[in-house]
């Protein structure tokens, strides 16, 4: 199957993208196919809702999207920068909680818990899109929203969160 610029690669359940233009700087070009950024997509196929059991069925497909090397290598590196800092900012509350434990109020030791999870999460994220738009590139979220092919899928129905029961 092919569409104008993208070839369905049966083997590995992907659309390739034939472009070589980068959707994230829109300056460089994409030297091999494992340098794209594959967004996977999902159509919800059945649901079964019953008062004890609920399953739901999908189809999955990962949609290329084109991506240079250098954009690859400063979403990798926002990624692992994230990584670091999140969980360091995790770690100090859970050490200061700890540190601290009798001398707190329980329910304040709960909260710091749930703060430092938070942090460790939402900070991951949060940290990650920083300093990709900081390098002066779309997020990974903001290429695939961006792309045509993802937002035909969009339109037919499809969705880039997976179906859960």
């Amino acid at each position: 199957m092919e569409t104008s610029g993208y070839v369905l690669n049966e083997r590995l359940k992907r659309i390739e993208p034939n472009s070589k233009k980068c959707s994230f700087c829109y300056d460089g070009t994409t030297e091999s196919i494992n340098d794209c950024y594959f967004v996977p997509v999902f159509k919800e196929n059945d649901r079964t809702n019953i008062v004890v059991y609920r399953s739901v069925k999908y189809s999955k497909i990962d949609i290329g999207i084109p991506r240079c090397t250098n954009c690859k290598a400063i979403h990798q590196a926002s990624k692992k920068r994230a990584a670091v800092l999140s969980s360091l900012g995790a770690l100090v509350v859970i050490a200061f909680t700890i540190y601290n434990f009798l001398d707190i109020h329980p329910i304040v030791s709960v909260l710091l818990l749930f703060l430092s999870a938070f942090i460790g999460f939402g900070g991951y994220a949060f940290l990650q899109n920083t300093f990709t738009r900081k390098a002066g590139i779309n997020t990974l979220k903001e290429g695939a929203e961006n792309d045509a092919m993802v937002q035909d899928f969009l339109i037919k129905g499809w969705s880039l969160t997976q179906p859960s029961a």
